[in-house]
């Protein structure tokens, strides 16, 4: 399943929303395609899981249709990784130690993190990991949830608290405004 969930304009669309809003084609064509990837990501229903070893590296096991395909992973290039696949520049050192301990421990553990798709295109997300137990209570993998997912990304002139009027790389009116009443 590919996420097209919105109006995608072409390259000639992009070049000129870019010109009207002051940003780069470049820019425009990152902005929808994380605007698509996001929005198809928080449609109801949406399967967002993987399931890893128990055992350290912690390699994932399986993944959902859903999850590779808003990471843009295949089953194949998972094989021998970790969640380190999708950590990035600014993924959050502190939140990523807190978690390793919980899952050292066995024990399961909620948080905020900030990750990447495959294209590098950033998002935070809730993740829920429980170790998945036996009848016997012996833990056999862990269950890992991505929940809450939110557009984020510095690189993109978008952040979760108040960004300023106007950045370089920021276009002056919203992207999404100019597209609905541009005359491309």
């Amino acid at each position: 399943m590919a996420f097209s969930v919105l109006p995608w304009p072409n390259e000639e669309q992009c070049a000129k929303l870019a010109a009207r809003c002051g940003a780069t084609p470049g820019f425009v064509a990152q902005y929808f395609l994380q605007r698509n990837m996001l929005e198809g990501a928080t449609r109801p229903g949406m399967d967002m899981h993987i399931f890893t070893a128990i055992e350290p590296p912690y390699q994932i096991m399986w993944a959902s249709e859903d999850w590779l395909s808003f990471c843009g992973f295949s089953p194949h290039e998972l094989e021998n990784h970790s969640l380190e696949v999708i950590q990035g520049p600014e993924t959050s050192r502190k939140v990523i130690d807190a978690i390793m301990a919980s899952v050292k421990a066995c024990q399961p553990i909620t948080a905020t993190v900030l990750n990447y798709t495959k294209r590098h295109v950033p998002f935070y997300h809730t993740v829920k990991i429980e170790p998945l137990t036996n009848s016997a209570g012996e833990a056999q993998l862990f269950r890992v949830e991505s929940q809450q997912i939110t557009s984020i990304a510095r690189s993109f002139g978008q952040d979760l608290q108040p960004a300023p009027a106007r950045t370089p790389h920021m276009p002056a009116q919203p992207l999404d405004a100019l597209y609905g009443t541009a005359v491309l």
